[in-house]
């Protein structure tokens, strides 16, 4: 059996830049859902809560906003650290579609619960770059 012959040097060039810039926009999207995820609990500790309180119980939708925006927060922290560690992984160029769906997952779930929870989108990005454009490493080569 012989053993596989390697990518010619043209296109393994650019498959790394593909690879390394899909890595960039994940973790610019998972620190963004990180950045987010952390500012709204700190901004909500800041609000008045005699003013809150009283702004809660004239009006069912504030309070339903807030636990949106909590659950968002909690979300966006979670998919931030999940999204930063499949952008990592897909530098080995392993479980490439997985890896994929889970960003694209990262990046969109945080917009079920809340609408201004947009900074996790560049996950969602790097996703859909990596499944169209990014194959296995194992896939790459051709046996022959």
């Amino acid at each position: 059996m012989q053993s596989p012959t390697p990518i010619p040097p043209g296109r393994s060039g650019l498959r790394m830049i593909v690879v390394i810039a899909v890595c960039l926009i994940g973790l610019l999207g998972a620190y963004g859902a990180l950045y987010l995820g952390s500012k709204w609990p700190s901004d909500m500790n800041s609000i008045d809560p005699v003013a809150l309180a009283l702004y809660s119980k004239t009006s069912t939708t504030v309070a339903d906003d807030l636990e949106g925006v909590r659950t968002a927060s909690i979300l966006l922290m979670v998919t931030g650290i999940v999204g930063a560690i499949a952008s990592i992984l897909l530098l080995w160029r392993c479980w490439t579609k997985m890896l994929a769906f889970i960003l694209l997952v990262c990046g969109v779930l945080p917009l079920f619960f809340h609408k201004s929870a947009l900074l996790g989108i560049p996950m969602a990005l790097a996703g859909l770059i990596a499944v169209f454009l990014l194959k296995d490493k194992a896939t790459n080569r051709t046996v022959g």
